[in-house]
């Protein structure tokens, strides 16, 4: 608690204050600072941003789905999601999680104070051919894929 409000009272989100990995984590919880994570995550370099999603999809897929839906839709507490993470974590490798934490710092620089980048039309049409047949494969498999389409 005492790393976020620190954070968030200096605008920096990782650089000054060098929190703990599980600090780190609840940082990106925050607004203004998930947003500084979302526009430096932009500027990562790629094996950056796949290590990123490979720890963060993999924690998708090892919680159940109603933890999931609660996570996606903002619902869990942080007590909750820390547990969730916590147990998820000792899986990973110490390599893993030093890169993974080093990728999260370094997002969270390089996006405090930037812009958001804006894809041309034509990176938007790369991005949505290479993503939505898998999303819609997965919807598909869902009970209830309707109700996820609309959501």
């Amino acid at each position: 608690r005492h790393v976020r409000d620190l954070a968030v009272l200096t605008g920096s989100p990782c650089v000054a204050s060098n929190p703990d990995p599980d600090e780190l984590f609840f940082l990106r919880r925050d607004q203004t600072l998930g947003q500084a994570y979302d526009v430096g995550l932009t500027r990562l370099r790629a094996p950056e941003r796949q290590l990123l999603f490979q720890v963060d999809t993999g924690f998708i897929r090892a919680i159940q789905p109603r933890d999931c839906s609660r996570l996606m839709s903002g619902r869990m507490t942080d007590e909750r999601w820390g547990k969730l993470f916590d147990g998820y974590q000792v899986q990973l490798s110490p390599q893993v999680l030093r890169g993974y934490y080093s990728a999260t710092r370094r997002a969270m620089g390089l996006g405090q104070g930037a812009q958001p980048r804006t894809l041309n039309a034509q990176e938007i049409r790369r991005v949505e051919e290479a993503i939505l047949p898998a999303i819609d494969t997965m919807i598909s498999k869902q009970k209830n894929p309707r109700v996820m389409y609309d959501a």
